[in-house]
């Protein structure tokens, strides 16, 4: 264990040294985009950056759950800070081993070091356009149904404390999310906007969806 504990200090203390090999200062332009992260337990979610400086990330394991996390965003020199309403701050910057993420958690000083750091990279491909968190047509007052896509194709819904896992993929019209329970949800472009289809667990593909309607994509 300690060989591998000094293995560890070593990789960390390599990204964070090459964090210093910076490039010229990004703009707001440069940045805006979907992002591929990983997290302490080294499992994939995205991080999705918008104009308007708000970010929306599908890590599910927090007390929000499928709803992700949300956050505000800045460009300060050759670093794109995002902090999160929970009181997380990253810190996206480029090195000699391309781009990486810097953490500190609520509450330690930007001063310290960071709590770790691991490589980032842009998402690319065909499933960039449906990944993100998802507000589902099926939501009721009082009762918001969210589902989170990731790009490893890995899905996530909640309502409330309640939440279900499940798996999707492209295919010629859209996506289509399997969870867990059985229920599918479909995702379809209607022009410039999206439809969303819910069907019940063991639906004929011919069948009526229980919800169909507008998604709202954070």
């Amino acid at each position: 264990m300690g060989s591998m504990r000094n293995l560890t200090t070593l990789v960390l203390a390599a990204l964070l040294c090459t964090a210093c090999n910076s490039t010229p200062h990004l703009s707001s332009v440069d940045v805006i985009g979907t992002y591929a992260f990983s997290d302490q337990d080294n499992e994939l979610f995205n991080v999705l950056v918008h104009p308007g400086g708000k970010c929306v990330s599908t890590w599910w394991k927090g007390e929000s759950g499928a709803a992700g996390e949300v956050g505000s965003w800045e460009v300060r020199g050759d670093k794109l800070r995002l902090r999160w309403t929970d009181g997380w701050l990253n810190v996206v910057g480029h090195s000699r081993l391309g781009l990486i993420r810097q953490s500190w958690s609520p509450g330690r000083a930007e001063n310290a070091a960071p709590l770790d750091a691991a490589p980032v990279r842009r998402a690319e491909g065909p499933r960039v356009p449906f990944l993100g968190v998802w507000l589902s047509c099926a939501s009721s007052a009082g009762n918001a149904l969210h589902f989170a896509v990731r790009g490893d194709g890995m899905v996530a819904r909640s309502c409330g404390a309640t939440m279900t896992v499940g798996t999707w993929e492209v295919d010629a019209d859209g996506a289509t999310l399997v969870f867990a329970d059985g229920v599918v949800h479909r995702l379809l472009r209607d022009g410039d906007t999206w439809r969303e289809e819910v069907f019940a667990p063991g639906a004929a593909p011919e069948s009526k969806p229980t919800h169909s309607g507008t998604p709202t994509r954070y």
